[in-house]
């Protein structure tokens, strides 16, 4: 029963891995900027980008609430903005449901 339940687990993180969906990543995007902003937290920047039209990637910068919008991420750069995590808009709750 008990590897079941592991092959199941195994299979979902494969497929949210696959289907290029990220969250959390370390580092700012580096892209097109749509907009900017300045929540109090994570969950804020990414409902900010979920608002903005043509968003499809956000980074938020915990050291100074710095909320950036993106219409593209060429990639994460985690050296450019070590307190930044970045994630695509797909994965922003309201996205989800």
């Amino acid at each position: 029963m008990m590897s079941i339940f592991a092959s199941v687990l195994l299979i979902a993180a494969f497929v949210g891995v696959s289907s290029g969906q990220q969250c959390n990543v370390k580092g700012q995007c580096v892209g097109d900027v749509l907009d900017f902003s300045f929540p109090t937290t994570s969950l804020d920047c990414l409902e900010a980008c979920q608002d903005t039209d043509g968003c499809t990637w956000y980074s938020f910068d915990t050291s100074s609430s710095f909320c950036g919008s993106y219409s593209t991420c060429d990639y994460v750069d985690a050296e450019l903005c070590p307190a930044c995590q970045s994630g695509r808009n797909s994965l922003v709750l309201g996205a989800i449901n």
